[in-house]
Order: structure tokens, then sequence, then C-alpha cells
């Protein structure tokens, strides 16, 4: 993801970007019904669906919210405490902040307000 947010394709390392919503997933990607964004390379052309709340992932303050409760970044990724899991995500109409995520883990939380390119404008606790 920190690749993504930096404008870098994983795969080809071309330009790529994050952006959202995306208005049709396959079956096999969705996942509790959460909102997704689309990562998309301008060079090698891979696009994919990414839950919303999963462009954060490796965001210093969301590191920082696990390691308090003893959990890791692989646990921000997968199993009952994945991002997508505990997040809760709203788009809004207006356009500044283009989408909140409240990311909630025992009685901590950390909100995030993100542009249309699910670039983080703030966070707080």
């Amino acid at each position: 993801m920190r690749l993504l947010r930096e404008g870098v394709c994983p795969h080809c390392w071309g330009t790529a970007n994050l952006s959202f919503p995306r208005d049709s997933v396959p079956d096999t990607y969705l996942l509790d019904d959460v909102p997704y964004a689309t990562a998309a390379c301008d060079i090698c052309w891979l696009s994919y669906p990414i839950p919303i709340a999963h462009t954060i992932l490796g965001h210093p303050a969301v590191e920082t919210l696990y390691a308090n409760c003893g959990l890791g970044p692989r646990d921000a990724q997968l199993g009952p405490h994945d991002l997508a899991r505990v997040s809760d995500v709203s788009l809004s109409e207006r356009d500044s902040p283009a989408a909140r995520i409240v990311v909630e883990l025992r009685d901590n939380q950390v909100v995030f307000d993100l542009d249309e390119t699910c670039s983080v404008l703030d966070h707080r606790r």
C-alpha cells in the first residue's frame, strides 16, 4: 500500500493510483459488503479492487494503534482485526473529505480523512 500511496505500481514500478468509489466488484472479492477503491497502473494496466480501509495500511498511526493493542502489521491485513472488519468507512458527497475511516480496536480509535485519491488529509485520535 505504501507504494500505491506514493503513486508507484508494485508490479512494474510504473505510475499507479488509488481512487474510489468502485461501483462493481466481482463476487470473489466481496468482504462483508465493505466499500472498495481501485488500485490501477497507467503502464502495465494492473487494476484490482481493494477495501477502502486497506488504503491506510502501513500508515504510522495505524501501526501505532495496532502495537498499542498488542497486535502486529499482519493483524491489520488478515483475521478478526483486519482493517476492513474493524473500520467504519463513510463516503461523503462533499468535496472534502471524500471519505472518513474510523478504526476502532478495543477501546482505542483513530479517525482518518481521505481525499478522492485515497490520500490521507488528516488523522486524529
